[in-house]
């Protein structure tokens, strides 16, 4: 029989205790040096404060984003607050570029083309790139007005529509993920990987609207959202 003694309980229990006030594993806790200069009087120190809390949040963005939403609430220094708003935008901002449709930002012909690559004795289609918008994954990437795309993530095309079959592929891809494709340019072959952006809600139509505003508008209806989620769960007033 093995005894339990007065020593080994006490032990058992102070065991206990200890494990018990051990802070989960899990649990992130905001840098005080962060805080603490977000308060400053001095501009600069304040911005270099909220882009490295920044950069911090991005290396555990579930978990941080938890903690940066309480002090948005409830730090007694409306600076405080306001630049930790400033920081979960951001962090909000991340995820939905990360969700939707694919997008390069490149304008196609409606018509393939048809071409002979290099090394090949059979005609095959092609797409052809009529326009690359700034600030867009397609002009990052190098692609040229007048490429003509000949393949895509291995495919290419004899008998299928290859621009609307190119367009329906790069839709069902997700923001961030790399597509790799292989391009024709002036007699040569290229090969790309491209990193795609999210699909603005505004695509279809870019001659008739700003682009970047009305996505910039809908990132910030979507952060409003999920703010307005947080609050309510944690029975804050929107």
């Amino acid at each position: 029989m093995i005894r339990t003694d007065g020593f080994s309980k006490g032990r058992a229990l102070g065991l206990f205790w200890i494990v018990a006030s051990v802070p989960a594993l899990s649990e992130i806790v905001v840098p005080s040096d962060f805080l603490k200069d977000l308060q400053s009087s001095e501009f600069k120190i304040r911005e270099r404060a909220e882009f490295g809390l920044l950069e911090w949040c991005r290396r555990q963005p579930a978990d941080s984003m938890i903690e940066i939403f309480k002090h948005s609430q409830v730090a007694a220094d409306p600076e405080v607050r306001e630049r930790c708003l400033d920081v979960l935008r951001k962090l909000v901002g991340d995820e939905y570029m990360t969700e939707g449709e694919g997008y390069i930002g490149i304008a196609l012909s409606w018509k393939d083309d048809v071409v002979i690559v290099p090394g090949e004795k059979k005609m095959r289609k092609a797409v052809r790139v009529t326009g690359v918008m700034a600030n867009t994954a397609g002009q990052q990437s190098g692609i040229m007005i007048n490429d003509l795309i000949v393949k895509l993530e291995g495919e290419v095309w004899y008998e299928v529509d290859a621009t609307a079959w190119f367009r329906e592929r790069i839709k069902k891809m997700k923001p961030t993920s790399v597509a790799s494709m292989t391009i024709l340019r002036e007699g040569e072959l290229v090969d790309l990987k491209v990193t795609l952006g999210r699909r603005p809600l505004m695509a279809d139509h870019p001659q008739n609207i700003d682009l970047e505003a009305s996505e910039l508008a809908a990132k910030e209806a979507h952060f409003q959202h999920w703010l307005g989620q947080k609050k309510a769960a944690k029975g804050l007033s929107p």
